[in-house]
């Protein structure tokens, strides 16, 4: 005999019936960073006839959606997903229904597309394109259909970021750089004509409309007391002053990723001015917010709210031990669940306000073994899935290194966590210890995650255990960590570089004599100075598109990163002696190990005259090096066959000089300034 089951209580607010994480939460008893990983996680093992090597062509060039550095994603009002993909070698704009059935690609041609944002009415796609990597995007339009693009600003000669439509179609906010630092600027859809919203000295960036399209909140360090400090601004859209939100009640710290409710009564924000990223809202009224209420009780950074379209909470990200998943939280009962925590990263994250239901949402994400694609989440079903398949199984995921998060003691005694890609016995075919690279990540304001790392799975490929440190001054670990290595560059965060050779070592993990370090940006300075300050611990190094001296490079690059170098490293003209001290170029003479250098002609960031000079004093100094220089490339390289490139030349130049004899000290290479191009 059939029985009714009883209606259980249901809150007002909370969703009983939403499905449930796809990763059921644990109980752990101690702290998760006093959690080692089992030793014999930390030594190759076989998997037998399952390990290939890859080719290069496979793994490196393999596609990837592009994630949210270049804006990510955005999902339209009926539910379409429009992204960047690079998937013809060259990133263009494509979209997708969230039933995933085809993909259209809406633009073709040579030069980068990204940042693809729907107009409301979901007829057209805003992008920026740039040329030759040089950054200087243009403000772009092409037709849902992709039957017909057009620049929209017609003086559009001047770099444009961050750009967002207002809720009536008729205008575009951008943050635009036309005299070294980015303002807001306010362009007619209909015309192209400009209109300039805020000046000054101060970058301005991301900014958002309110629902009603009177007011736009950006974020800026405006705060001449303390100019680390990041504030929220508001200013209406039709022009005027721009007004500071008090978000932190007089804190220092930094506010970002500012979003306005779709019913525009509240403003949801992140801010770490209690110790680490949390996620807060406030009333928003006016252009005027009330009290701020800390949403979050999590003990990891939160960041990138996005609001549910019924109002009732919001998404955001939540970063720990070098992945980051998507939560869900309900304002009114605060009531907070992972939705989406597969491992790996999760970024982008992306609602609509159309007939899709509340709980839909689209986003990128990549793990290890995954390159980066487009992921959505259904209103009523539990898993995620993929919209798009980069990898397209041209490489079996087995065959490639699931990374172990593990935590070293630097020279001061502070825990240093890191991810370690260990090749697997099949990839090493040597009973001796392996080789090793340092992989040095950029910024240094970011880190090292649990995402599709060519890189490194290409090193590891090749039978190179890599480790991949956060050193201080990374994000994902809390303010106190990210500011450690403030005004100190080339200080303790080398030391904590230095310390994960020695740990390499000590753990009898790799080889101490056979190690390399590999970087770019940030990481390639770091590479540069960790062969110049420790000359005697390194076998050879790559640096690309790497800083070589502070001083021209504060004087060549873009406006708003001379601001941020004097807002992490100092004024130049206050502290002129550290400047010298901590560039490359001041020790340059001191480098032993063989040492590449890569760097792209349209660098904006780290200008080709950095590499010219330390090229020279290399070769001035009768150093063992090489240069390559990539005409069609900026910061970074952003098309397959220079990715490729790159990576071959720097397996290449590690072959050369660490895999010489195993188990000898690796020879030095007989030349000067040999050119693997075959360039003098």
């Amino acid at each position: 005999m059939a029985t009714t089951k009883p209606a259980r209580p249901r809150n007002f607010v909370d969703d009983w019936d939403a499905a449930a994480t796809p990763r059921p939460p644990t109980t752990i008893a101690n702290p998760m960073r006093d959690i080692q990983p089992d030793p014999a996680a930390l030594k190759p093992r076989s998997i037998g006839a399952r390990f290939t090597r890859a080719r290069i062509e496979d793994l490196v060039g393999a596609p990837a959606v592009e994630y949210g550095f270049w804006g990510g994603i955005d999902l339209s009002r009926d539910g379409d997903v429009a992204f960047s993909w690079n998937r013809t070698g060259n990133f263009e704009i494509y979209t997708t229904p969230l039933a995933g059935a085809r993909i259209y690609q809406l633009t073709e041609g040579t030069e980068r597309s990204v940042w693809p944002r729907w107009s409301p009415d979901g007829r057209a796609v805003a992008f920026l394109r740039d040329t030759g990597g040089d950054e200087r995007f243009g403000l772009w339009l092409v037709d849902r259909d992709g039957t017909r693009e057009r620049e929209l600003a017609r003086d559009a000669k001047v770099a444009r970021r961050e750009h967002a439509w207002s809720p009536d179609g008729a205008w575009i906010v951008c943050s635009t750089n036309r005299d070294g630092t980015y303002h807001l600027e306010v362009i007619e859809v209909a015309t192209g004509a400009t209109r300039m919203l805020t000046s000054g000295t101060r970058d301005d960036a991301f900014p958002s409309w309110s629902p009603d399209g009177r007011w736009i909140v950006f974020q800026s360090a405006r705060d001449e007391r303390v100019r680390t400090n990041i504030d929220l601004y508001v200013i209406p859209a039709s022009g005027g002053d721009a007004r500071r939100l008090d978000t932190r009640g007089g804190a220092d710290g930094e506010s970002s990723s500012a979003r306005v409710s779709p019913d525009g009564r509240w403003l949801a924000f992140a801010t770490d001015m209690r110790g680490h990223k949390e996620i807060a809202i406030a009333p928003f009224s006016d252009g005027a917010i009330g009290p701020v209420q800390i949403a979050t009780r999590l003990a990891y950074d939160a960041d990138e709210p996005a609001w549910r379209t019924d109002d009732r909470g919001l998404l955001y990200l939540v970063s720990h031990d070098s992945e980051q998943s998507v939560h869900r939280l309900f304002t009114a009962s605060r009531a907070d669940t992972p939705v989406a925590d597969l491992p790996g990263v999760h970024r982008s994250v992306h609602t609509a306000s159309g007939r899709v239901g509340a709980n839909t949402f689209a986003f990128t994400f990549s793990s290890a073994r995954r390159p980066w694609d487009v992921w959505a989440r259904d209103d009523d079903i539990t898993a995620a899935r993929p919209l798009t398949d980069s990898l397209d199984g041209k490489i079996d995921p087995e065959t490639l290194v699931e990374p172990v998060h593990v935590w070293y003691p630097s020279s001061d005694g502070r825990r240093i966590p890191a991810l370690l890609y260990v090749p697997y016995a099949e990839a090493v075919r040597t009973g001796t210890l392996p080789p090793a690279i340092v992989h040095i990540h950029g910024g240094p304001t970011s880190q090292h995650l649990r995402w599709w790392d060519y890189g490194s799975q290409w090193f590891a490929n090749n039978g190179y255990v890599v480790l991949a440190p956060n050193i201080r001054g990374s994000t994902g670990y809390g303010r106190e960590f990210q500011e450690a290595n403030r005004g100190d560059w080339g200080g303790a965060d080398l030391a904590d570089v230095m310390a994960g050779v020695n740990w390499l070592e000590r753990e009898e993990i790799a080889d101490g004599a056979r190690i390399g370090a590999y970087g770019g940006s940030y990481g390639g300075y770091m590479t540069l100075m960790a062969l110049a300050k420790e000359p005697d611990r390194w076998a050879a190094g790559v640096s690309v598109v790497g800083v070589v001296d502070w001083r021209t490079m504060h004087g060549t690059t873009r406006g708003d990163l001379r601001e941020y170098l004097e807002r992490e490293l100092g004024d130049p003209a206050a502290v002129p002696d550290r400047y010298r001290d901590r560039s490359p170029i001041t020790h340059v003479g001191s480098i032993v190990a063989p040492l590449l250098i890569l760097q792209g002609a349209n660098d904006p960031r780290v200008p080709l005259s950095e590499a010219e000079a330390v090229v020279k004093a290399l070769r001035d100094g009768g150093k063992t090096h090489d240069y390559h220089l990539y005409p069609d490339e900026g910061h970074g390289f952003r098309r397959t066959e220079n990715k490729i490139d790159s990576m071959r030349r720097a397996v290449a130049w590690f072959d050369l000089h660490l895999k010489t004899g195993v188990g000898e000290t690796p020879r030095r290479s007989r030349a000067h300034g040999t050119q693997l191009d075959g360039r003098a």
